[in-house]
């Protein structure tokens, strides 16, 4: 009897044969085709996959099956889907769709792309503002610990200046510094003192401290008396 079973599945699968009727509660071994039948596609009808009872050139990759408008009618992504790659497999088990585990690796797009709070949590009310994408600070294992979670702010001896720290601080090193005139507050001389930044020399003729009436915030020299 099993080598007639055998000789039918031969049969099925020989090159040129294209139609054959499914075996209700075949025994078939689904491993031998290359593709193991595991959680819930134990339990669906031959006919489910092997439309119109095909066999050859049925599908075995989770998104040639799993996408409206396909020969094979399986659930395919909703329209509030995440926007990942086509492997069901990185985020879903063969058992159950839900519950999913998220593989970051999957999905395309920024952070807030998904964490919108209508997707996935995005930043609560009491988030600090920022336009940084959610991985400059929060790792894709979890939201908690943060890697940036205080920073330094002006010091005692800042120069005074609007809180625009972009302007003249870079995020790559603070400490490398840009200065924008634009941004600062107060007169020349409140920094150009000679301590704080570069003042008058020995040798500077005597003048009032309005420091750009000769010379401009792109350099001190040459200046235009």
């Amino acid at each position: 009897m099993r080598r007639l079973f055998a000789a039918w599945i031969v049969l099925l699968l020989a090159p040129g044969v294209l139609f054959a009727q499914a075996r209700p509660n075949s025994t078939f071994d689904h491993f031998t085709t290359g593709f193991d039948l595991d959680g819930a596609h134990r339990s669906v009808d031959c006919e489910t996959c092997h439309v119109a009872g095909v066999f050859q050139g049925t599908p075995t990759q989770c998104g040639s099956c799993h996408v409206t408008g396909g020969r094979i009618r399986a659930s395919a992504k909703p329209a509030n889907h995440p926007f990942t790659t086509e492997d069901c497999a990185d985020c879903h088990r063969a058992a159950a769709w839900v519950p999913a585990r998220m593989n970051h690796d999957a999905v395309f797009g920024t952070c807030a792309s998904c964490h919108n709070n209508v997707f996935s949590a995005g930043k609560p009310p009491g988030h600090l503002l920022t336009q940084a994408d959610c991985d400059a600070c929060h790792r894709t294992t979890g939201w908690l610990p943060v890697l940036v979670s205080s920073a330094t702010g002006k010091s005692a001896d800042h120069i005074l200046s609007t809180n625009n720290c972009d302007a003249c601080h870079s995020a790559g090193n603070f400490f490398v510094v840009r200065v924008d005139h634009a941004e600062v507050i107060g007169t020349c001389v409140s920094c150009h003192n000679g301590r704080t930044a570069t003042g008058k020399n020995a040798a500077h003729p005597i003048t009032g401290n309005a420091c750009d009436n000769c010379h401009t915030t792109t350099a001190w020299t040459p200046a235009r008396p």
